[in-house]
């Protein structure tokens, strides 16, 4: 019975060596965050790894002076330079994982658009937390608004794909997105660009195609990166009397939140 015992003891310490082995290795595959961003301070650091992570607001002037943080192969420098965005928010985050994720596992999440939905954030005039977005559907197209279901998780990764949603948001009524995603060698790129006209009542906020939420998303060593520029380009008018920072950080907060509890939630 010992040698028995023994032998078990044996063959369970062998498992659990050889799995051990295997998902060190499968971490290893990952980069680390400090190859990504090796001049960064450490209180910048901080912030990234914080629940709330890292976040500045860039505006008139100082834009011409934005550089991003990011390596040239993301594009963010050539998407921002080409829009000349008015007002632009940056923000760096790593959220932990209990387990690996793939760039497979990131596409599937960032296809559960019904997902959106009832996604709260803290409003400050009326002091307390309301819905975002009331409503999130896959549409057919911009010609054709209908409502789709969001797909079944996809058995493999396309190199990029395109979707169109409505977001029914809480401030601005329906408003209308094209969804664009590309697997890189690393991580993947996400880009919302409104292909219709947001307004508040019926005043004009932010013409179609002026406003862009970019992200990059990338498994590292200590987590998964989730790296965001979002910009908006808006009159003389608008800004004097929207908060468009504000406006902009608020929906950055929603989806960047939807899309740490898909990845948490991710295998």
């Amino acid at each position: 019975m010992q040698l028995r015992a023994a032998a078990v003891e044996k063959k369970t310490v062998t498992l659990f060596a050889v799995f051990f082995l295997f998902f060190t290795a499968l971490y290893a595959e990952n980069r680390s965050f400090a190859s990504l961003f090796p001049g960064m301070d450490e209180e910048t650091r901080t912030a990234v790894f914080s629940e709330e992570g890292w976040l500045r607001v860039v505006e008139y002037g100082a834009l011409s002076h934005f550089e991003s943080s990011l390596p040239e192969e993301t594009g963010f420098e050539r998407e921002i330079a080409g829009r000349a965005p008015r007002f632009l928010v940056e923000s760096i985050s790593v959220i932990p994982v209990d387990r690996a994720v793939s760039l497979l596992d990131i596409y599937n999440s960032l296809g559960n658009v019904r997902n959106l939905r009832g996604r709260e954030y803290h409003s400050f005039t009326r002091d307390r937390y309301v819905p975002l977005f009331e409503d999130a559907t896959r549409i057919e197209s911009p010609a054709r608004r209908r409502a789709i279901a969001d797909p079944a998780p996809a058995a493999e990764l396309p190199p990029s794909d395109t979707i169109y949603m409505n977001l029914k948001d809480n401030n601005f009524g329906p408003c209308f997105y094209r969804a664009d995603f590309t697997a890189l060698e690393h991580g993947v790129l996400y880009q919302l660009t409104n292909f219709k006209t947001i307004s508040y009542l019926v005043v004009p906020v932010m013409r179609e195609n002026t406003f862009f939420t970019r992200f990059y998303i990338e498994p590292l060593q200590e987590g998964v990166l989730i790296y965001c520029a979002a910009g908006a380009d808006v009159s003389d008018f608008v800004a004097a009397r929207v908060s468009i920072p504000s406006a902009i950080e608020k929906r950055l907060f929603v989806i960047r939140l939807w899309i740490t509890d898909g990845l948490r939630g991710a295998g």
